[in-house]
């Protein structure tokens, strides 16, 4: 566990970062959204200035990574230090309260200093470590839990990031090694039902135009058709994936972290004036 450190006391820059996503949603949904939140914005005099963007975005965020159709950012910057009556901290806890309450969406909401770059911290960060990612999932959920049971914490982070659905296959070599199944054999017959195949090239008007053939252009690689695929063995026979493989449905995890060559899950959570 880490708790963050000044070496430099918190400034007033008068520079706010306003960061909304909402997982699966559309350009167009969080569009919409980042203009509730501007809405909301029009409310506070303090505010001088906004400018929003959504998916890749070039703002403060873009720098530390991110984007996509499902997020946005927007950056505020404030009226001078002596036309308000709250710091910079005191006006980003009113608009984190401000906008969770009327947005629908993961709203997080942080001053932004010129020394961001160079002391890019969390005030508080669990570190938990192991290789069994089911058991780092359900300690992460319980320190969580504990965090926001935690007078003063906001912005709380289980470090859980789940990525799209996918299909995972999971095969062992005792069953197909004396089959002389490979995993490459495998892959490289999936891959073929994915991909389309390049056959020739034409030259049309002065322009090489590449020609393929898609045939599975009518079908889809669901789970039933995975299991159904087939793969020649030692003994000329032909070998189902679903005899010799677990074909599951789940969802990786978009960002995997590694600390002193274990897994590392990191929680960690942004603390409230007191």
């Amino acid at each position: 566990m880490t708790i963050g450190t000044e070496l430099i006391p918190a400034s007033d820059e008068g520079q706010i970062e306003i960061t909304a996503s909402n997982k699966g949603a559309t350009f167009q949904a969080t569009v919409d959204m980042v203009k509730e939140i501007e809405g909301i914005l029009k409310e506070y005099k303090e505010i001088e200035t906004v400018s929003a963007s959504v998916g890749g975005g070039n703002g403060f965020g873009s720098m530390m990574g991110g984007g996509g159709a499902g997020s946005g950012t927007l950056n505020l910057v404030l009226v001078s230090k002596d036309k308000r009556d709250q710091t910079t901290k005191e006006l980003t806890d009113d608009l984190r309260d401000r906008i969770a309450k009327d947005v629908d969406g993961d709203i997080e909401v942080k001053s932004v200093s010129s020394n961001r770059m160079a002391f890019s911290t969390v005030p508080v960060q669990v570190d938990i470590t192991g290789e069994d990612f089911s058991e780092l999932e359900r300690l992460a959920l319980e320190v969580e839990e504990a965090v926001r049971s935690i007078d003063g914490t906001v912005e709380i982070n289980n470090g859980i990031v789940k990525g799209a659905p996918e299909i995972r296959i999971t095969t062992e070599n005792a069953i197909t090694g004396p089959l002389g199944v490979t995993v490459g054999q495998m892959a490289g017959t999936i891959r073929g039902r994915l991909q389309d195949e390049k056959v020739t090239t034409l030259e049309v008007d002065g322009q090489q135009l590449d020609v393929y053939i898609n045939e599975s252009a009518n079908t889809s690689l669901t789970i039933d058709a995975l299991e159904e695929l087939t793969f020649p063995s030692m003994t000329g026979q032909e070998v189902v994936l679903s005899d010799i493989a677990d074909i599951e449905k789940t969802s990786g995890y978009s960002t995997i972290n590694r600390n002193n060559q274990k897994t590392c899950d990191q929680c960690n959570c942004s603390i409230r004036r007191r």
